[in-house]
């Protein structure tokens, strides 16, 4: 009868045993699915970058691009006085409207 029940204990841990690896198995399967999927998508990914070509090489301007600072400070005078306008308007609109009760 001991012997019974220890050979069933024994069965009894193979199987869980046997669970946890088959279990484990499924992880690793599925893991090396997602390695595999990664690794085509990479592989994708190096045929596009192969793919790029150098046209001609990189060269400097002989002309060096320069601000144009006429254009800079005109464009600088009328925003700054669009600006001063709309101040002007609100700060107008905020002292006849301060007084009053709201609605």
């Amino acid at each position: 009868m001991e012997l019974e029940n220890t050979c069933r204990q024994e069965v009894d841990k193979f199987m869980t045993r046997r669970e946890d690896k088959k279990i484990n198995l499924q992880k690793l399967d599925s893991e090396s699915k997602r390695l595999l999927e990664e690794i085509k998508d990479l592989e994708f990914k190096k045929n596009n970058v192969q793919n790029i070509e150098i046209l001609q090489s990189p060269i400097s301007s002989p002309h060096p691009i320069k601000p144009k600072i006429k254009l800079n400070v005109m464009l600088a005078t009328v925003v700054g006085l669009f600006v001063m306008l709309f101040l002007a308007f609100f700060v107008e609109y905020i002292q006849k409207h301060r007084g009053k009760p709201g609605p």
